[in-house]
């Protein structure tokens, strides 16, 4: 138990330490890496081909028309829902709730999905045009 507290001390230590923040934040860097704990892993620079169907599909919303995720994942056949549940492609059930719950949330905080706290679904966002323009001249 004692070497347990003197390890951690230490290693708070050398983590607080601003020359090994440094040499992080330049590997970081250097490397092109994206962290994968404390922020999300998506950049959405090549266009993918489910953020490419998000475009069409926000595209195709009325005009101040709100989308919603379940209708976007079945209608691009994601998932598929039945009497006993929704379930995945590779036919496990699976939660709507956290079915690619970082993703949706990485594009709310790009900009190209508007999601308001308190209703539902989603709406364009204020980067979207932008990001629609530069995904589809994208070769």
């Amino acid at each position: 138990m004692i070497a347990f507290l003197i390890v951690n001390q230490v290693l708070m230590k050398i983590s607080d330490s601003k020359e090994v923040q440094d040499k992080y934040k330049e590997w970081i860097e250097k490397s092109n890496v994206v962290q994968k704990f404390g922020r999300n892993q998506y950049t959405f620079q090549g266009g993918g081909k489910l953020t490419k169907q998000m475009i069409e599909y926000l595209d195709k919303l009325p005009e101040n028309g709100r989308g919603n995720r379940l209708d976007f994942l079945q209608k691009y056949g994601v998932i598929t829902t039945t009497k006993d549940g929704n379930f995945n492609k590779a036919g496990e059930r699976i939660s709507l709730q956290g079915y690619l719950a970082s993703w949706f949330s990485a594009l709310n905080k790009a900009g190209i999905i508007s999601s308001t706290q308190g209703k539902k679904g989603f709406t364009k966002g204020e980067n979207f045009e932008k990001f629609k323009e530069k995904i589809l001249t994208k070769k």
